[in-house]
């Protein structure tokens, strides 16, 4: 096939008609339907249980298929005309090695939701199910079920659940947890997650009950109900932009060529680094994206969505889910990496840092934020215009405040932490470096974000890329939680700043200079900035009392400030 004949592939297929809510498998106790979408292929089976085989009949661009009886729980996967077998694109559940899919009744996944509060403030918490629970003293690391699970302590601190919630962190960002391989080829059986296998379904190992085929499904579901329960919003990470094997993907065998895009030869492209890209471009593609979506609101009920590099995207289809999203929870979240990545979708299409003001309020990963206040922070200088263009929400650099994730640390590279392992030993210089950072974060006008553990001073041995280095790396290690109580403490001080005063954080912040100082005002909030090697005492004609320094202090009334070096103070005018 040369690329001109591809792209007729795509046109002819785009050009196809498919009803997007028929396709995958529809069950009664009297009979269950099968439906597929493969324009491009001549005959199409469905297998049951590896021994029953029903030849579906072509309609259109579809094929259909139906089996009487009741076939609840029984497993199906498809057969396309070059006999080639794989599971359903569209299914709920499938099998432990994920080549067949469950037959379930869909009224089972009803179930009553659970509204969070109202809120004023967004404020992100990373974590990955396995990392996160792992190390908990629970019944079922690993596992969905981990986070339902409360009362947990380690050394007589809280753990788990609980202590997510006495964080006061808004929302909880779950890295991957749909299908994916373990990288088992090369002698692993650890993953973030990044390479994946299904977009509809749920990582088998995640699951405790093993027999039952809806657990793929109520397990999440309770893990989201108890998170809403404790005020906690679920964002889930997506892999929207690639696959783990092209050729075995389902989504390949159903249409073959169609949801990849490839380069001269026929090469697949892979802008991803990770072996090829997904056409998010195509028709077919962009309905596949949006009614995957729809279920992980309607079925599942999280509240945020983040894309993985999502600058291999395309700003049309990030757009169509953001529409889609907000129409069905309006304080819905969307927000990726906007890596400006590839080169064969065009520049201006991109879902890239480039062309954030095109698919807006979706947010972005902020590195114009990120890379000069780890500097400031670590006592490498930064310029400041950097600096205040960073806490204003990066304007200078296509940003809006509602667009920037502000972060200066997430699973990929070092911990801050191990950063600042690189320029100091001293423990209390290493706390006043990590605190002073996750002040930068959280006092700043964009969306603060942090990894899970950075506030207690989380280490992975140094290592900037640990996606399959295994549990002994990314467990998050519980006794360093009560080990760090005071620097736990101080977050969630700043969370309660935060939170109380939301409205003074939407006002236009005005700066000011005091010998070394960065001043920032947010109406009747103050923000003292040191990043100097001198103490400085700030004064003027007003009274202040002190809401945070940093040492954790707060409450002291007075007119003068006294602000250390390297330290940060929040105060309000009296």
């Amino acid at each position: 096939m040369t690329l001109y004949e591809l792209q007729e592939l795509y046109d002819y297929v785009d050009s196809c008609l498919w009803d997007i809510s028929d396709l995958g498998h529809h069950y009664s106790s009297m009979k269950t339907s099968f439906s597929v979408f493969a324009p491009t292929t001549q005959r199409m089976s469905v297998v049951l249980d590896q021994e029953k085989t029903v030849v579906m009949e072509k309609k259109g661009d579809c094929f259909y298929g139906e089996v009487s009886g009741d076939w609840e729980g029984h497993l199906y996967h498809f057969r396309n005309g070059r006999g080639e077998c794989f599971a359903d694109p569209f299914s709920y559940a499938d099998s432990d090695d994920g080549r067949d899919s469950y037959i379930l009744d869909k009224e089972k996944f009803k179930r009553k939701k659970i509204p969070l509060p109202e809120r004023e403030e967004t404020i992100i918490y990373e974590i990955s199910i396995r990392d996160f629970s792992s190390s908990l003293p629970c019944t079922h690391p690993k596992t969905f079920k981990a986070l339902t699970e409360e009362g947990l302590e380690v050394r007589g601190k809280s753990a788990g659940i609980d202590y997510l919630k006495e964080l006061g962190n808004t929302h909880v960002q779950i890295m991957p947890v749909f299908s994916f391989d373990d990288d088992i080829k090369h002698g692993k059986d650890y993953n973030w997650g990044y390479n994946p296998v299904s977009y509809s379904t749920f990582k088998r190992s995640y699951l405790v009950d093993h027999k039952d085929p809806y657990a793929g499904v109520t397990e999440f579901q309770e893990m989201v109900e108890k998170l809403h329960e404790k005020g906690i919003g679920v964002i889930l990470d997506v892999v929207f932009n690639h696959v783990y094997d092209l050729k075995a993907n389902a989504l390949n065998k159903m249409i073959p060529y169609y949801f990849f895009r490839y380069k001269e030869n026929m090469r697949p492209a892979e802008g991803t680094f990770c072996g090829n890209e997904v056409r998010s471009e195509g028709a077919f593609t962009r309905a596949y994206f949006k009614e995957i979506v729809r279920r992980y609101i309607e079925i599942y009920d999280i509240d945020g969505l983040r894309f993985d590099l999502m600058g291999i995207m395309d700003c049309e289809t990030i757009r169509r889910i953001r529409d889609l999203s907000l129409s069905l929870k309006k304080d819905f979240l969307l927000y990726g990496e906007a890596w400006n990545m590839g080169d064969v979708l065009d520049e201006d299409e991109r879902a890239s840092e480039d062309n954030l003001s095109k698919i807006y309020p979706v947010g972005a990963f902020n590195r114009f934020f990120r890379d000069p206040v780890i500097a400031l922070s670590l006592r490498r200088g930064a310029d400041k215009r950097e600096i205040k263009d960073a806490l204003m929400g990066s304007p200078g650099n296509g940003f809006t405040p509602e667009q920037s994730i502000s972060y200066v640390e997430c699973h990929d590279n070092m911990t801050f932490y191990d950063r600042a392992r690189e320029v100091s030993r001293d423990e209390k210089e290493l706390g006043k470096m990590c605190r002073f950072a996750m002040g930068m974060v959280m006092l700043g006008k964009g969306i603060p974000f942090l990894h899970s553990g950075q506030e207690f001073l989380r280490s992975k041995a140094g290592l900037d890329n640990s996606y399959n280095i295994g549990d002994h790396i990314n467990t998050l290690d519980w006794v360093r939680r009560g080990l760090y109580e005071n620097d736990v403490e101080y977050f969630r001080k700043l969370v309660k700043i935060r939170k109380a005063y939301a409205g003074n954080f939407k006002k236009e912040v005005k700066f000011e200079e005091h010998d070394e100082l960065l001043i920032c005002r947010y109406g009747d909030l103050l923000i003292l900035i040191n990043p100097c090697t001198i103490d400085h005492i700030y004064t003027d004609s007003r009274a202040y009392e002190i809401l945070l320094d940093g040492e954790g202090n707060e409450g002291e009334r007075s007119r003068e400030i006294r602000v250390p070096a390297y330290t940060i103070v929040v105060a309000r005018t009296l």
